[in-house]
């Protein structure tokens, strides 16, 4: 299975020119630490000559570093990688071909030299993204591995449906496979939100973007207009509703937990969602699901055809 990467496309370029279209334009990915051999100035850079050079030049820091050591030593031919343009669009790449140094006029400008060339295709907007994906970009290196056996099933299943021929193959995995074990944490609380949507509550979106350790976001039922919370967790978390219960007075609360348990007695106000009827749901929604896990379902009718 191929390694999946994020990179941030954002060197510093001249004035008026924006290095993520460049790269996309270019089918490369890259990064800058332009350097200039005035010895040899006609004769290609290989990757001796660029580290000495890179050192005259003072770089040694560490951001130089690991940027050097993904995009020459770790990055392998059929990895893919996730960037994403000034405008919020997301793309996903297939890495086709060894480091280079292009020190050309338009690249030195663009501040794009240490390059490898990739295999763009347009995703679009963080409907289709993996959540873990969309994390990855808040800060970090330039050049970041994105680790995780579901990102990395999901973004080669993406890749083949982008590009529109098998590249990446998927072990035979048969009727076993399960959704909720193969959709991000992110698509667990919007499986969730919609799920409660349709039952008639509304969801608060400014909610969403506080950093609460107790809930996800906060809703409110369209016509008793009850206040109501939910918390969501992936995997084997357990949750005990005595806490929900008694930290929460007057709220409806909503967990869900895919593969954990329920901890306690039963309350009225707390309402334990039931991981093969929340399955259900978004296989008998799909429409309404996210993109992502759409995506997901198709690659599981896929399994379940191949097996």
């Amino acid at each position: 299975m191929a390694n999946v990467w994020r990179i941030h496309l954002i060197p510093a370029a001249q004035r008026g020119i924006d290095p993520r279209d460049f790269c996309i334009k270019k089918g490369i990915l890259g990064v800058g630490w332009c350097v200039t051999d005035r010895e040899n100035p006609e004769t290609p850079i290989d990757w001796e000559r660029y580290c000495f050079l890179a050192k005259e030049e003072g770089y040694v820091g560490r951001g130089w570093r690991a940027a050097m050591n993904a995009l020459h030593d770790r990055m392998n031919v059929g990895d893919l990688c996730w960037s994403r343009d000034s405008r919020g669009n997301y793309y996903l790449g297939r890495i086709t071909g060894g480091w280079e140094y292009r020190g050309a006029a338009d690249h030195y400008d663009a501040d794009v030299v240490n390059v490898r060339e990739c295999e763009w295709h347009r995703v679009g907007v963080d409907d289709l993204i993996p959540g873990k994906v969309v994390n990855n970009f808040i800060g970090g290196q330039a050049v970041r591995i994105v680790k995780g056996e579901s990102v990395n099933l999901y973004s080669c299943y993406l890749f083949n449906k982008l590009a529109g021929k098998s590249i990446y193959s998927f072990p035979e995995q048969g009727h076993d496979v399960d959704l909720l074990s193969l959709i991000s944490s992110e698509s667990c609380e919007d499986l969730v939100g919609i799920y409660l949507q349709e039952k008639g509550y509304r969801l608060i979106a400014s909610s969403c973007k506080r950093s609460t350790m107790n809930y996800e976001y906060v809703l409110r039922h369209r016509e008793s207009h009850a206040p109501a919370i939910a918390q969501v967790k992936q995997g084997a978390h357990d949750f005990d509703i005595q806490e929900y219960s008694e930290g929460h007075p007057g709220l409806e609360v909503f967990l869900f937990t895919t593969r954990g348990e329920y901890r306690g007695e039963k309350t009225p106000r707390v309402h334990c969602l039931n991981a093969n009827e929340m399955r259900d749901f978004a296989l008998q929604n799909r429409n309404i699901m996210s993109g992502e896990i759409q995506s997901w379902i198709e690659f599981l009718e896929d399994v379940a055809k191949r097996s």
